[in-house]
């Protein structure tokens, strides 16, 4: 028979051997013999006595102990985590975490942590999305004139999806109603990150006067809160491309950063004399995006 004698390694030790009848009855017996004790190193290594010796977790590291030796097996949840520090991407502008034994990496943004996104989206997909926007006509219409507004059509558009804001008549035909028109195209609020440098963009499809005297259409940026001033980002000016739809980028919003803020188009016809020709104003593909500086 064998004992491990592993725990008292790197000691001295004394071997004794203990017989006692404990008692005087059934003592006819011949007695214990001992013979050929030997102590030896045995080279084979002794890793663990039951699992627990093995720092198995049976989740992220599961494995068994057999015949004295520690044996893993493939985790059963892939890129599996014990603790936080097991999911270190070695990204400052992350804060990592375990969860449930799967790596979780949140983005903390801050002065030197930036990234690139799109924060407000208008598509105009459908009269849906047309229908979250505020349109407030202050217009004068002549006699017999046609109600000319900000409206959904789906005649002209930017892209894969079929609709723009519009302003003109009910049939896309013209913008002319026989007197002054005049009306306001406001957004839904969107909030402005407080990190990097934001820019608005738009896609735009002139077909009004360009003399600027005449059918102004400008661009303003409404904040929210009732104390700091709106402000003009853009206006149309007679150097534009007319009669084709045109990109309107590089508006920056980094004044407005932390804010929540509303997009107001306005187009004033400015009553003339002579008769409007064009069939008016439609704008799609508004963007609101957030650009990083070069590192």
């Amino acid at each position: 028979m064998g004992i491990n004698l592993t725990d008292f390694k790197g000691k001295d030790i004394r071997i004794r051997f203990v017989f006692s009848t404990g008692d005087a009855q059934n003592n006819t017996f011949e007695g214990v013999y001992v013979d050929d004790v030997s102590l030896s190193y045995d080279c084979t290594l002794h890793e663990c006595k039951g699992i627990w010796d093995c720092g198995f977790d049976q989740l992220c590291k599961p494995g068994v102990c057999e015949n004295e030796l520690c044996k893993e097996k493939s985790p059963q949840v892939e890129n599996c985590c014990a603790s936080a520090q097991d999911c270190d991407d070695g990204d400052l502008c992350t804060l990592d975490g375990c969860l449930k034994n799967q790596c979780y990496h949140y983005f903390v943004e801050g002065p030197t942590c930036c990234k690139e996104e799109t924060f407000a989206e208008f598509l105009f997909e459908g009269e849906a999305e047309f229908e979250q926007w505020a349109v407030v006509d202050s217009g004068t219409p002549g006699r017999d004139g046609p109600e000319v507004t900000w409206r959904y059509s789906d005649k002209r558009f930017v892209g894969d999806y079929p609709g723009a804001a519009y302003f003109g008549d009910l049939e896309g035909k013209t913008y002319d109603n026989l007197g002054t028109a005049y009306s306001t195209l406001t957004s839904p609020e969107i909030q402005v990150p407080n990190y990097g440098d934001m820019q608005l963009s738009f896609w735009v499809f002139m077909d009004v006067d360009p003399e600027p005297t005449f059918n102004t259409f400008w661009l303003d940026v409404v904040p929210t809160d009732g104390i700091t001033p709106e402000r003009k980002v853009f206006e149309k000016s007679p150097q534009m491309t007319f009669g084709a739809w045109v990109e309107v980028k590089g508006i920056s919003l980094k004044d407005f950063k932390g804010m929540a803020i509303k997009l107001r188009f306005t187009f004033d016809g400015i009553h003339h004399e002579g008769t409007p020709t064009g069939t008016g104003i439609w704008i799609d593909s508004i963007r609101a995006e957030k650009v990083c500086p070069a590192s």
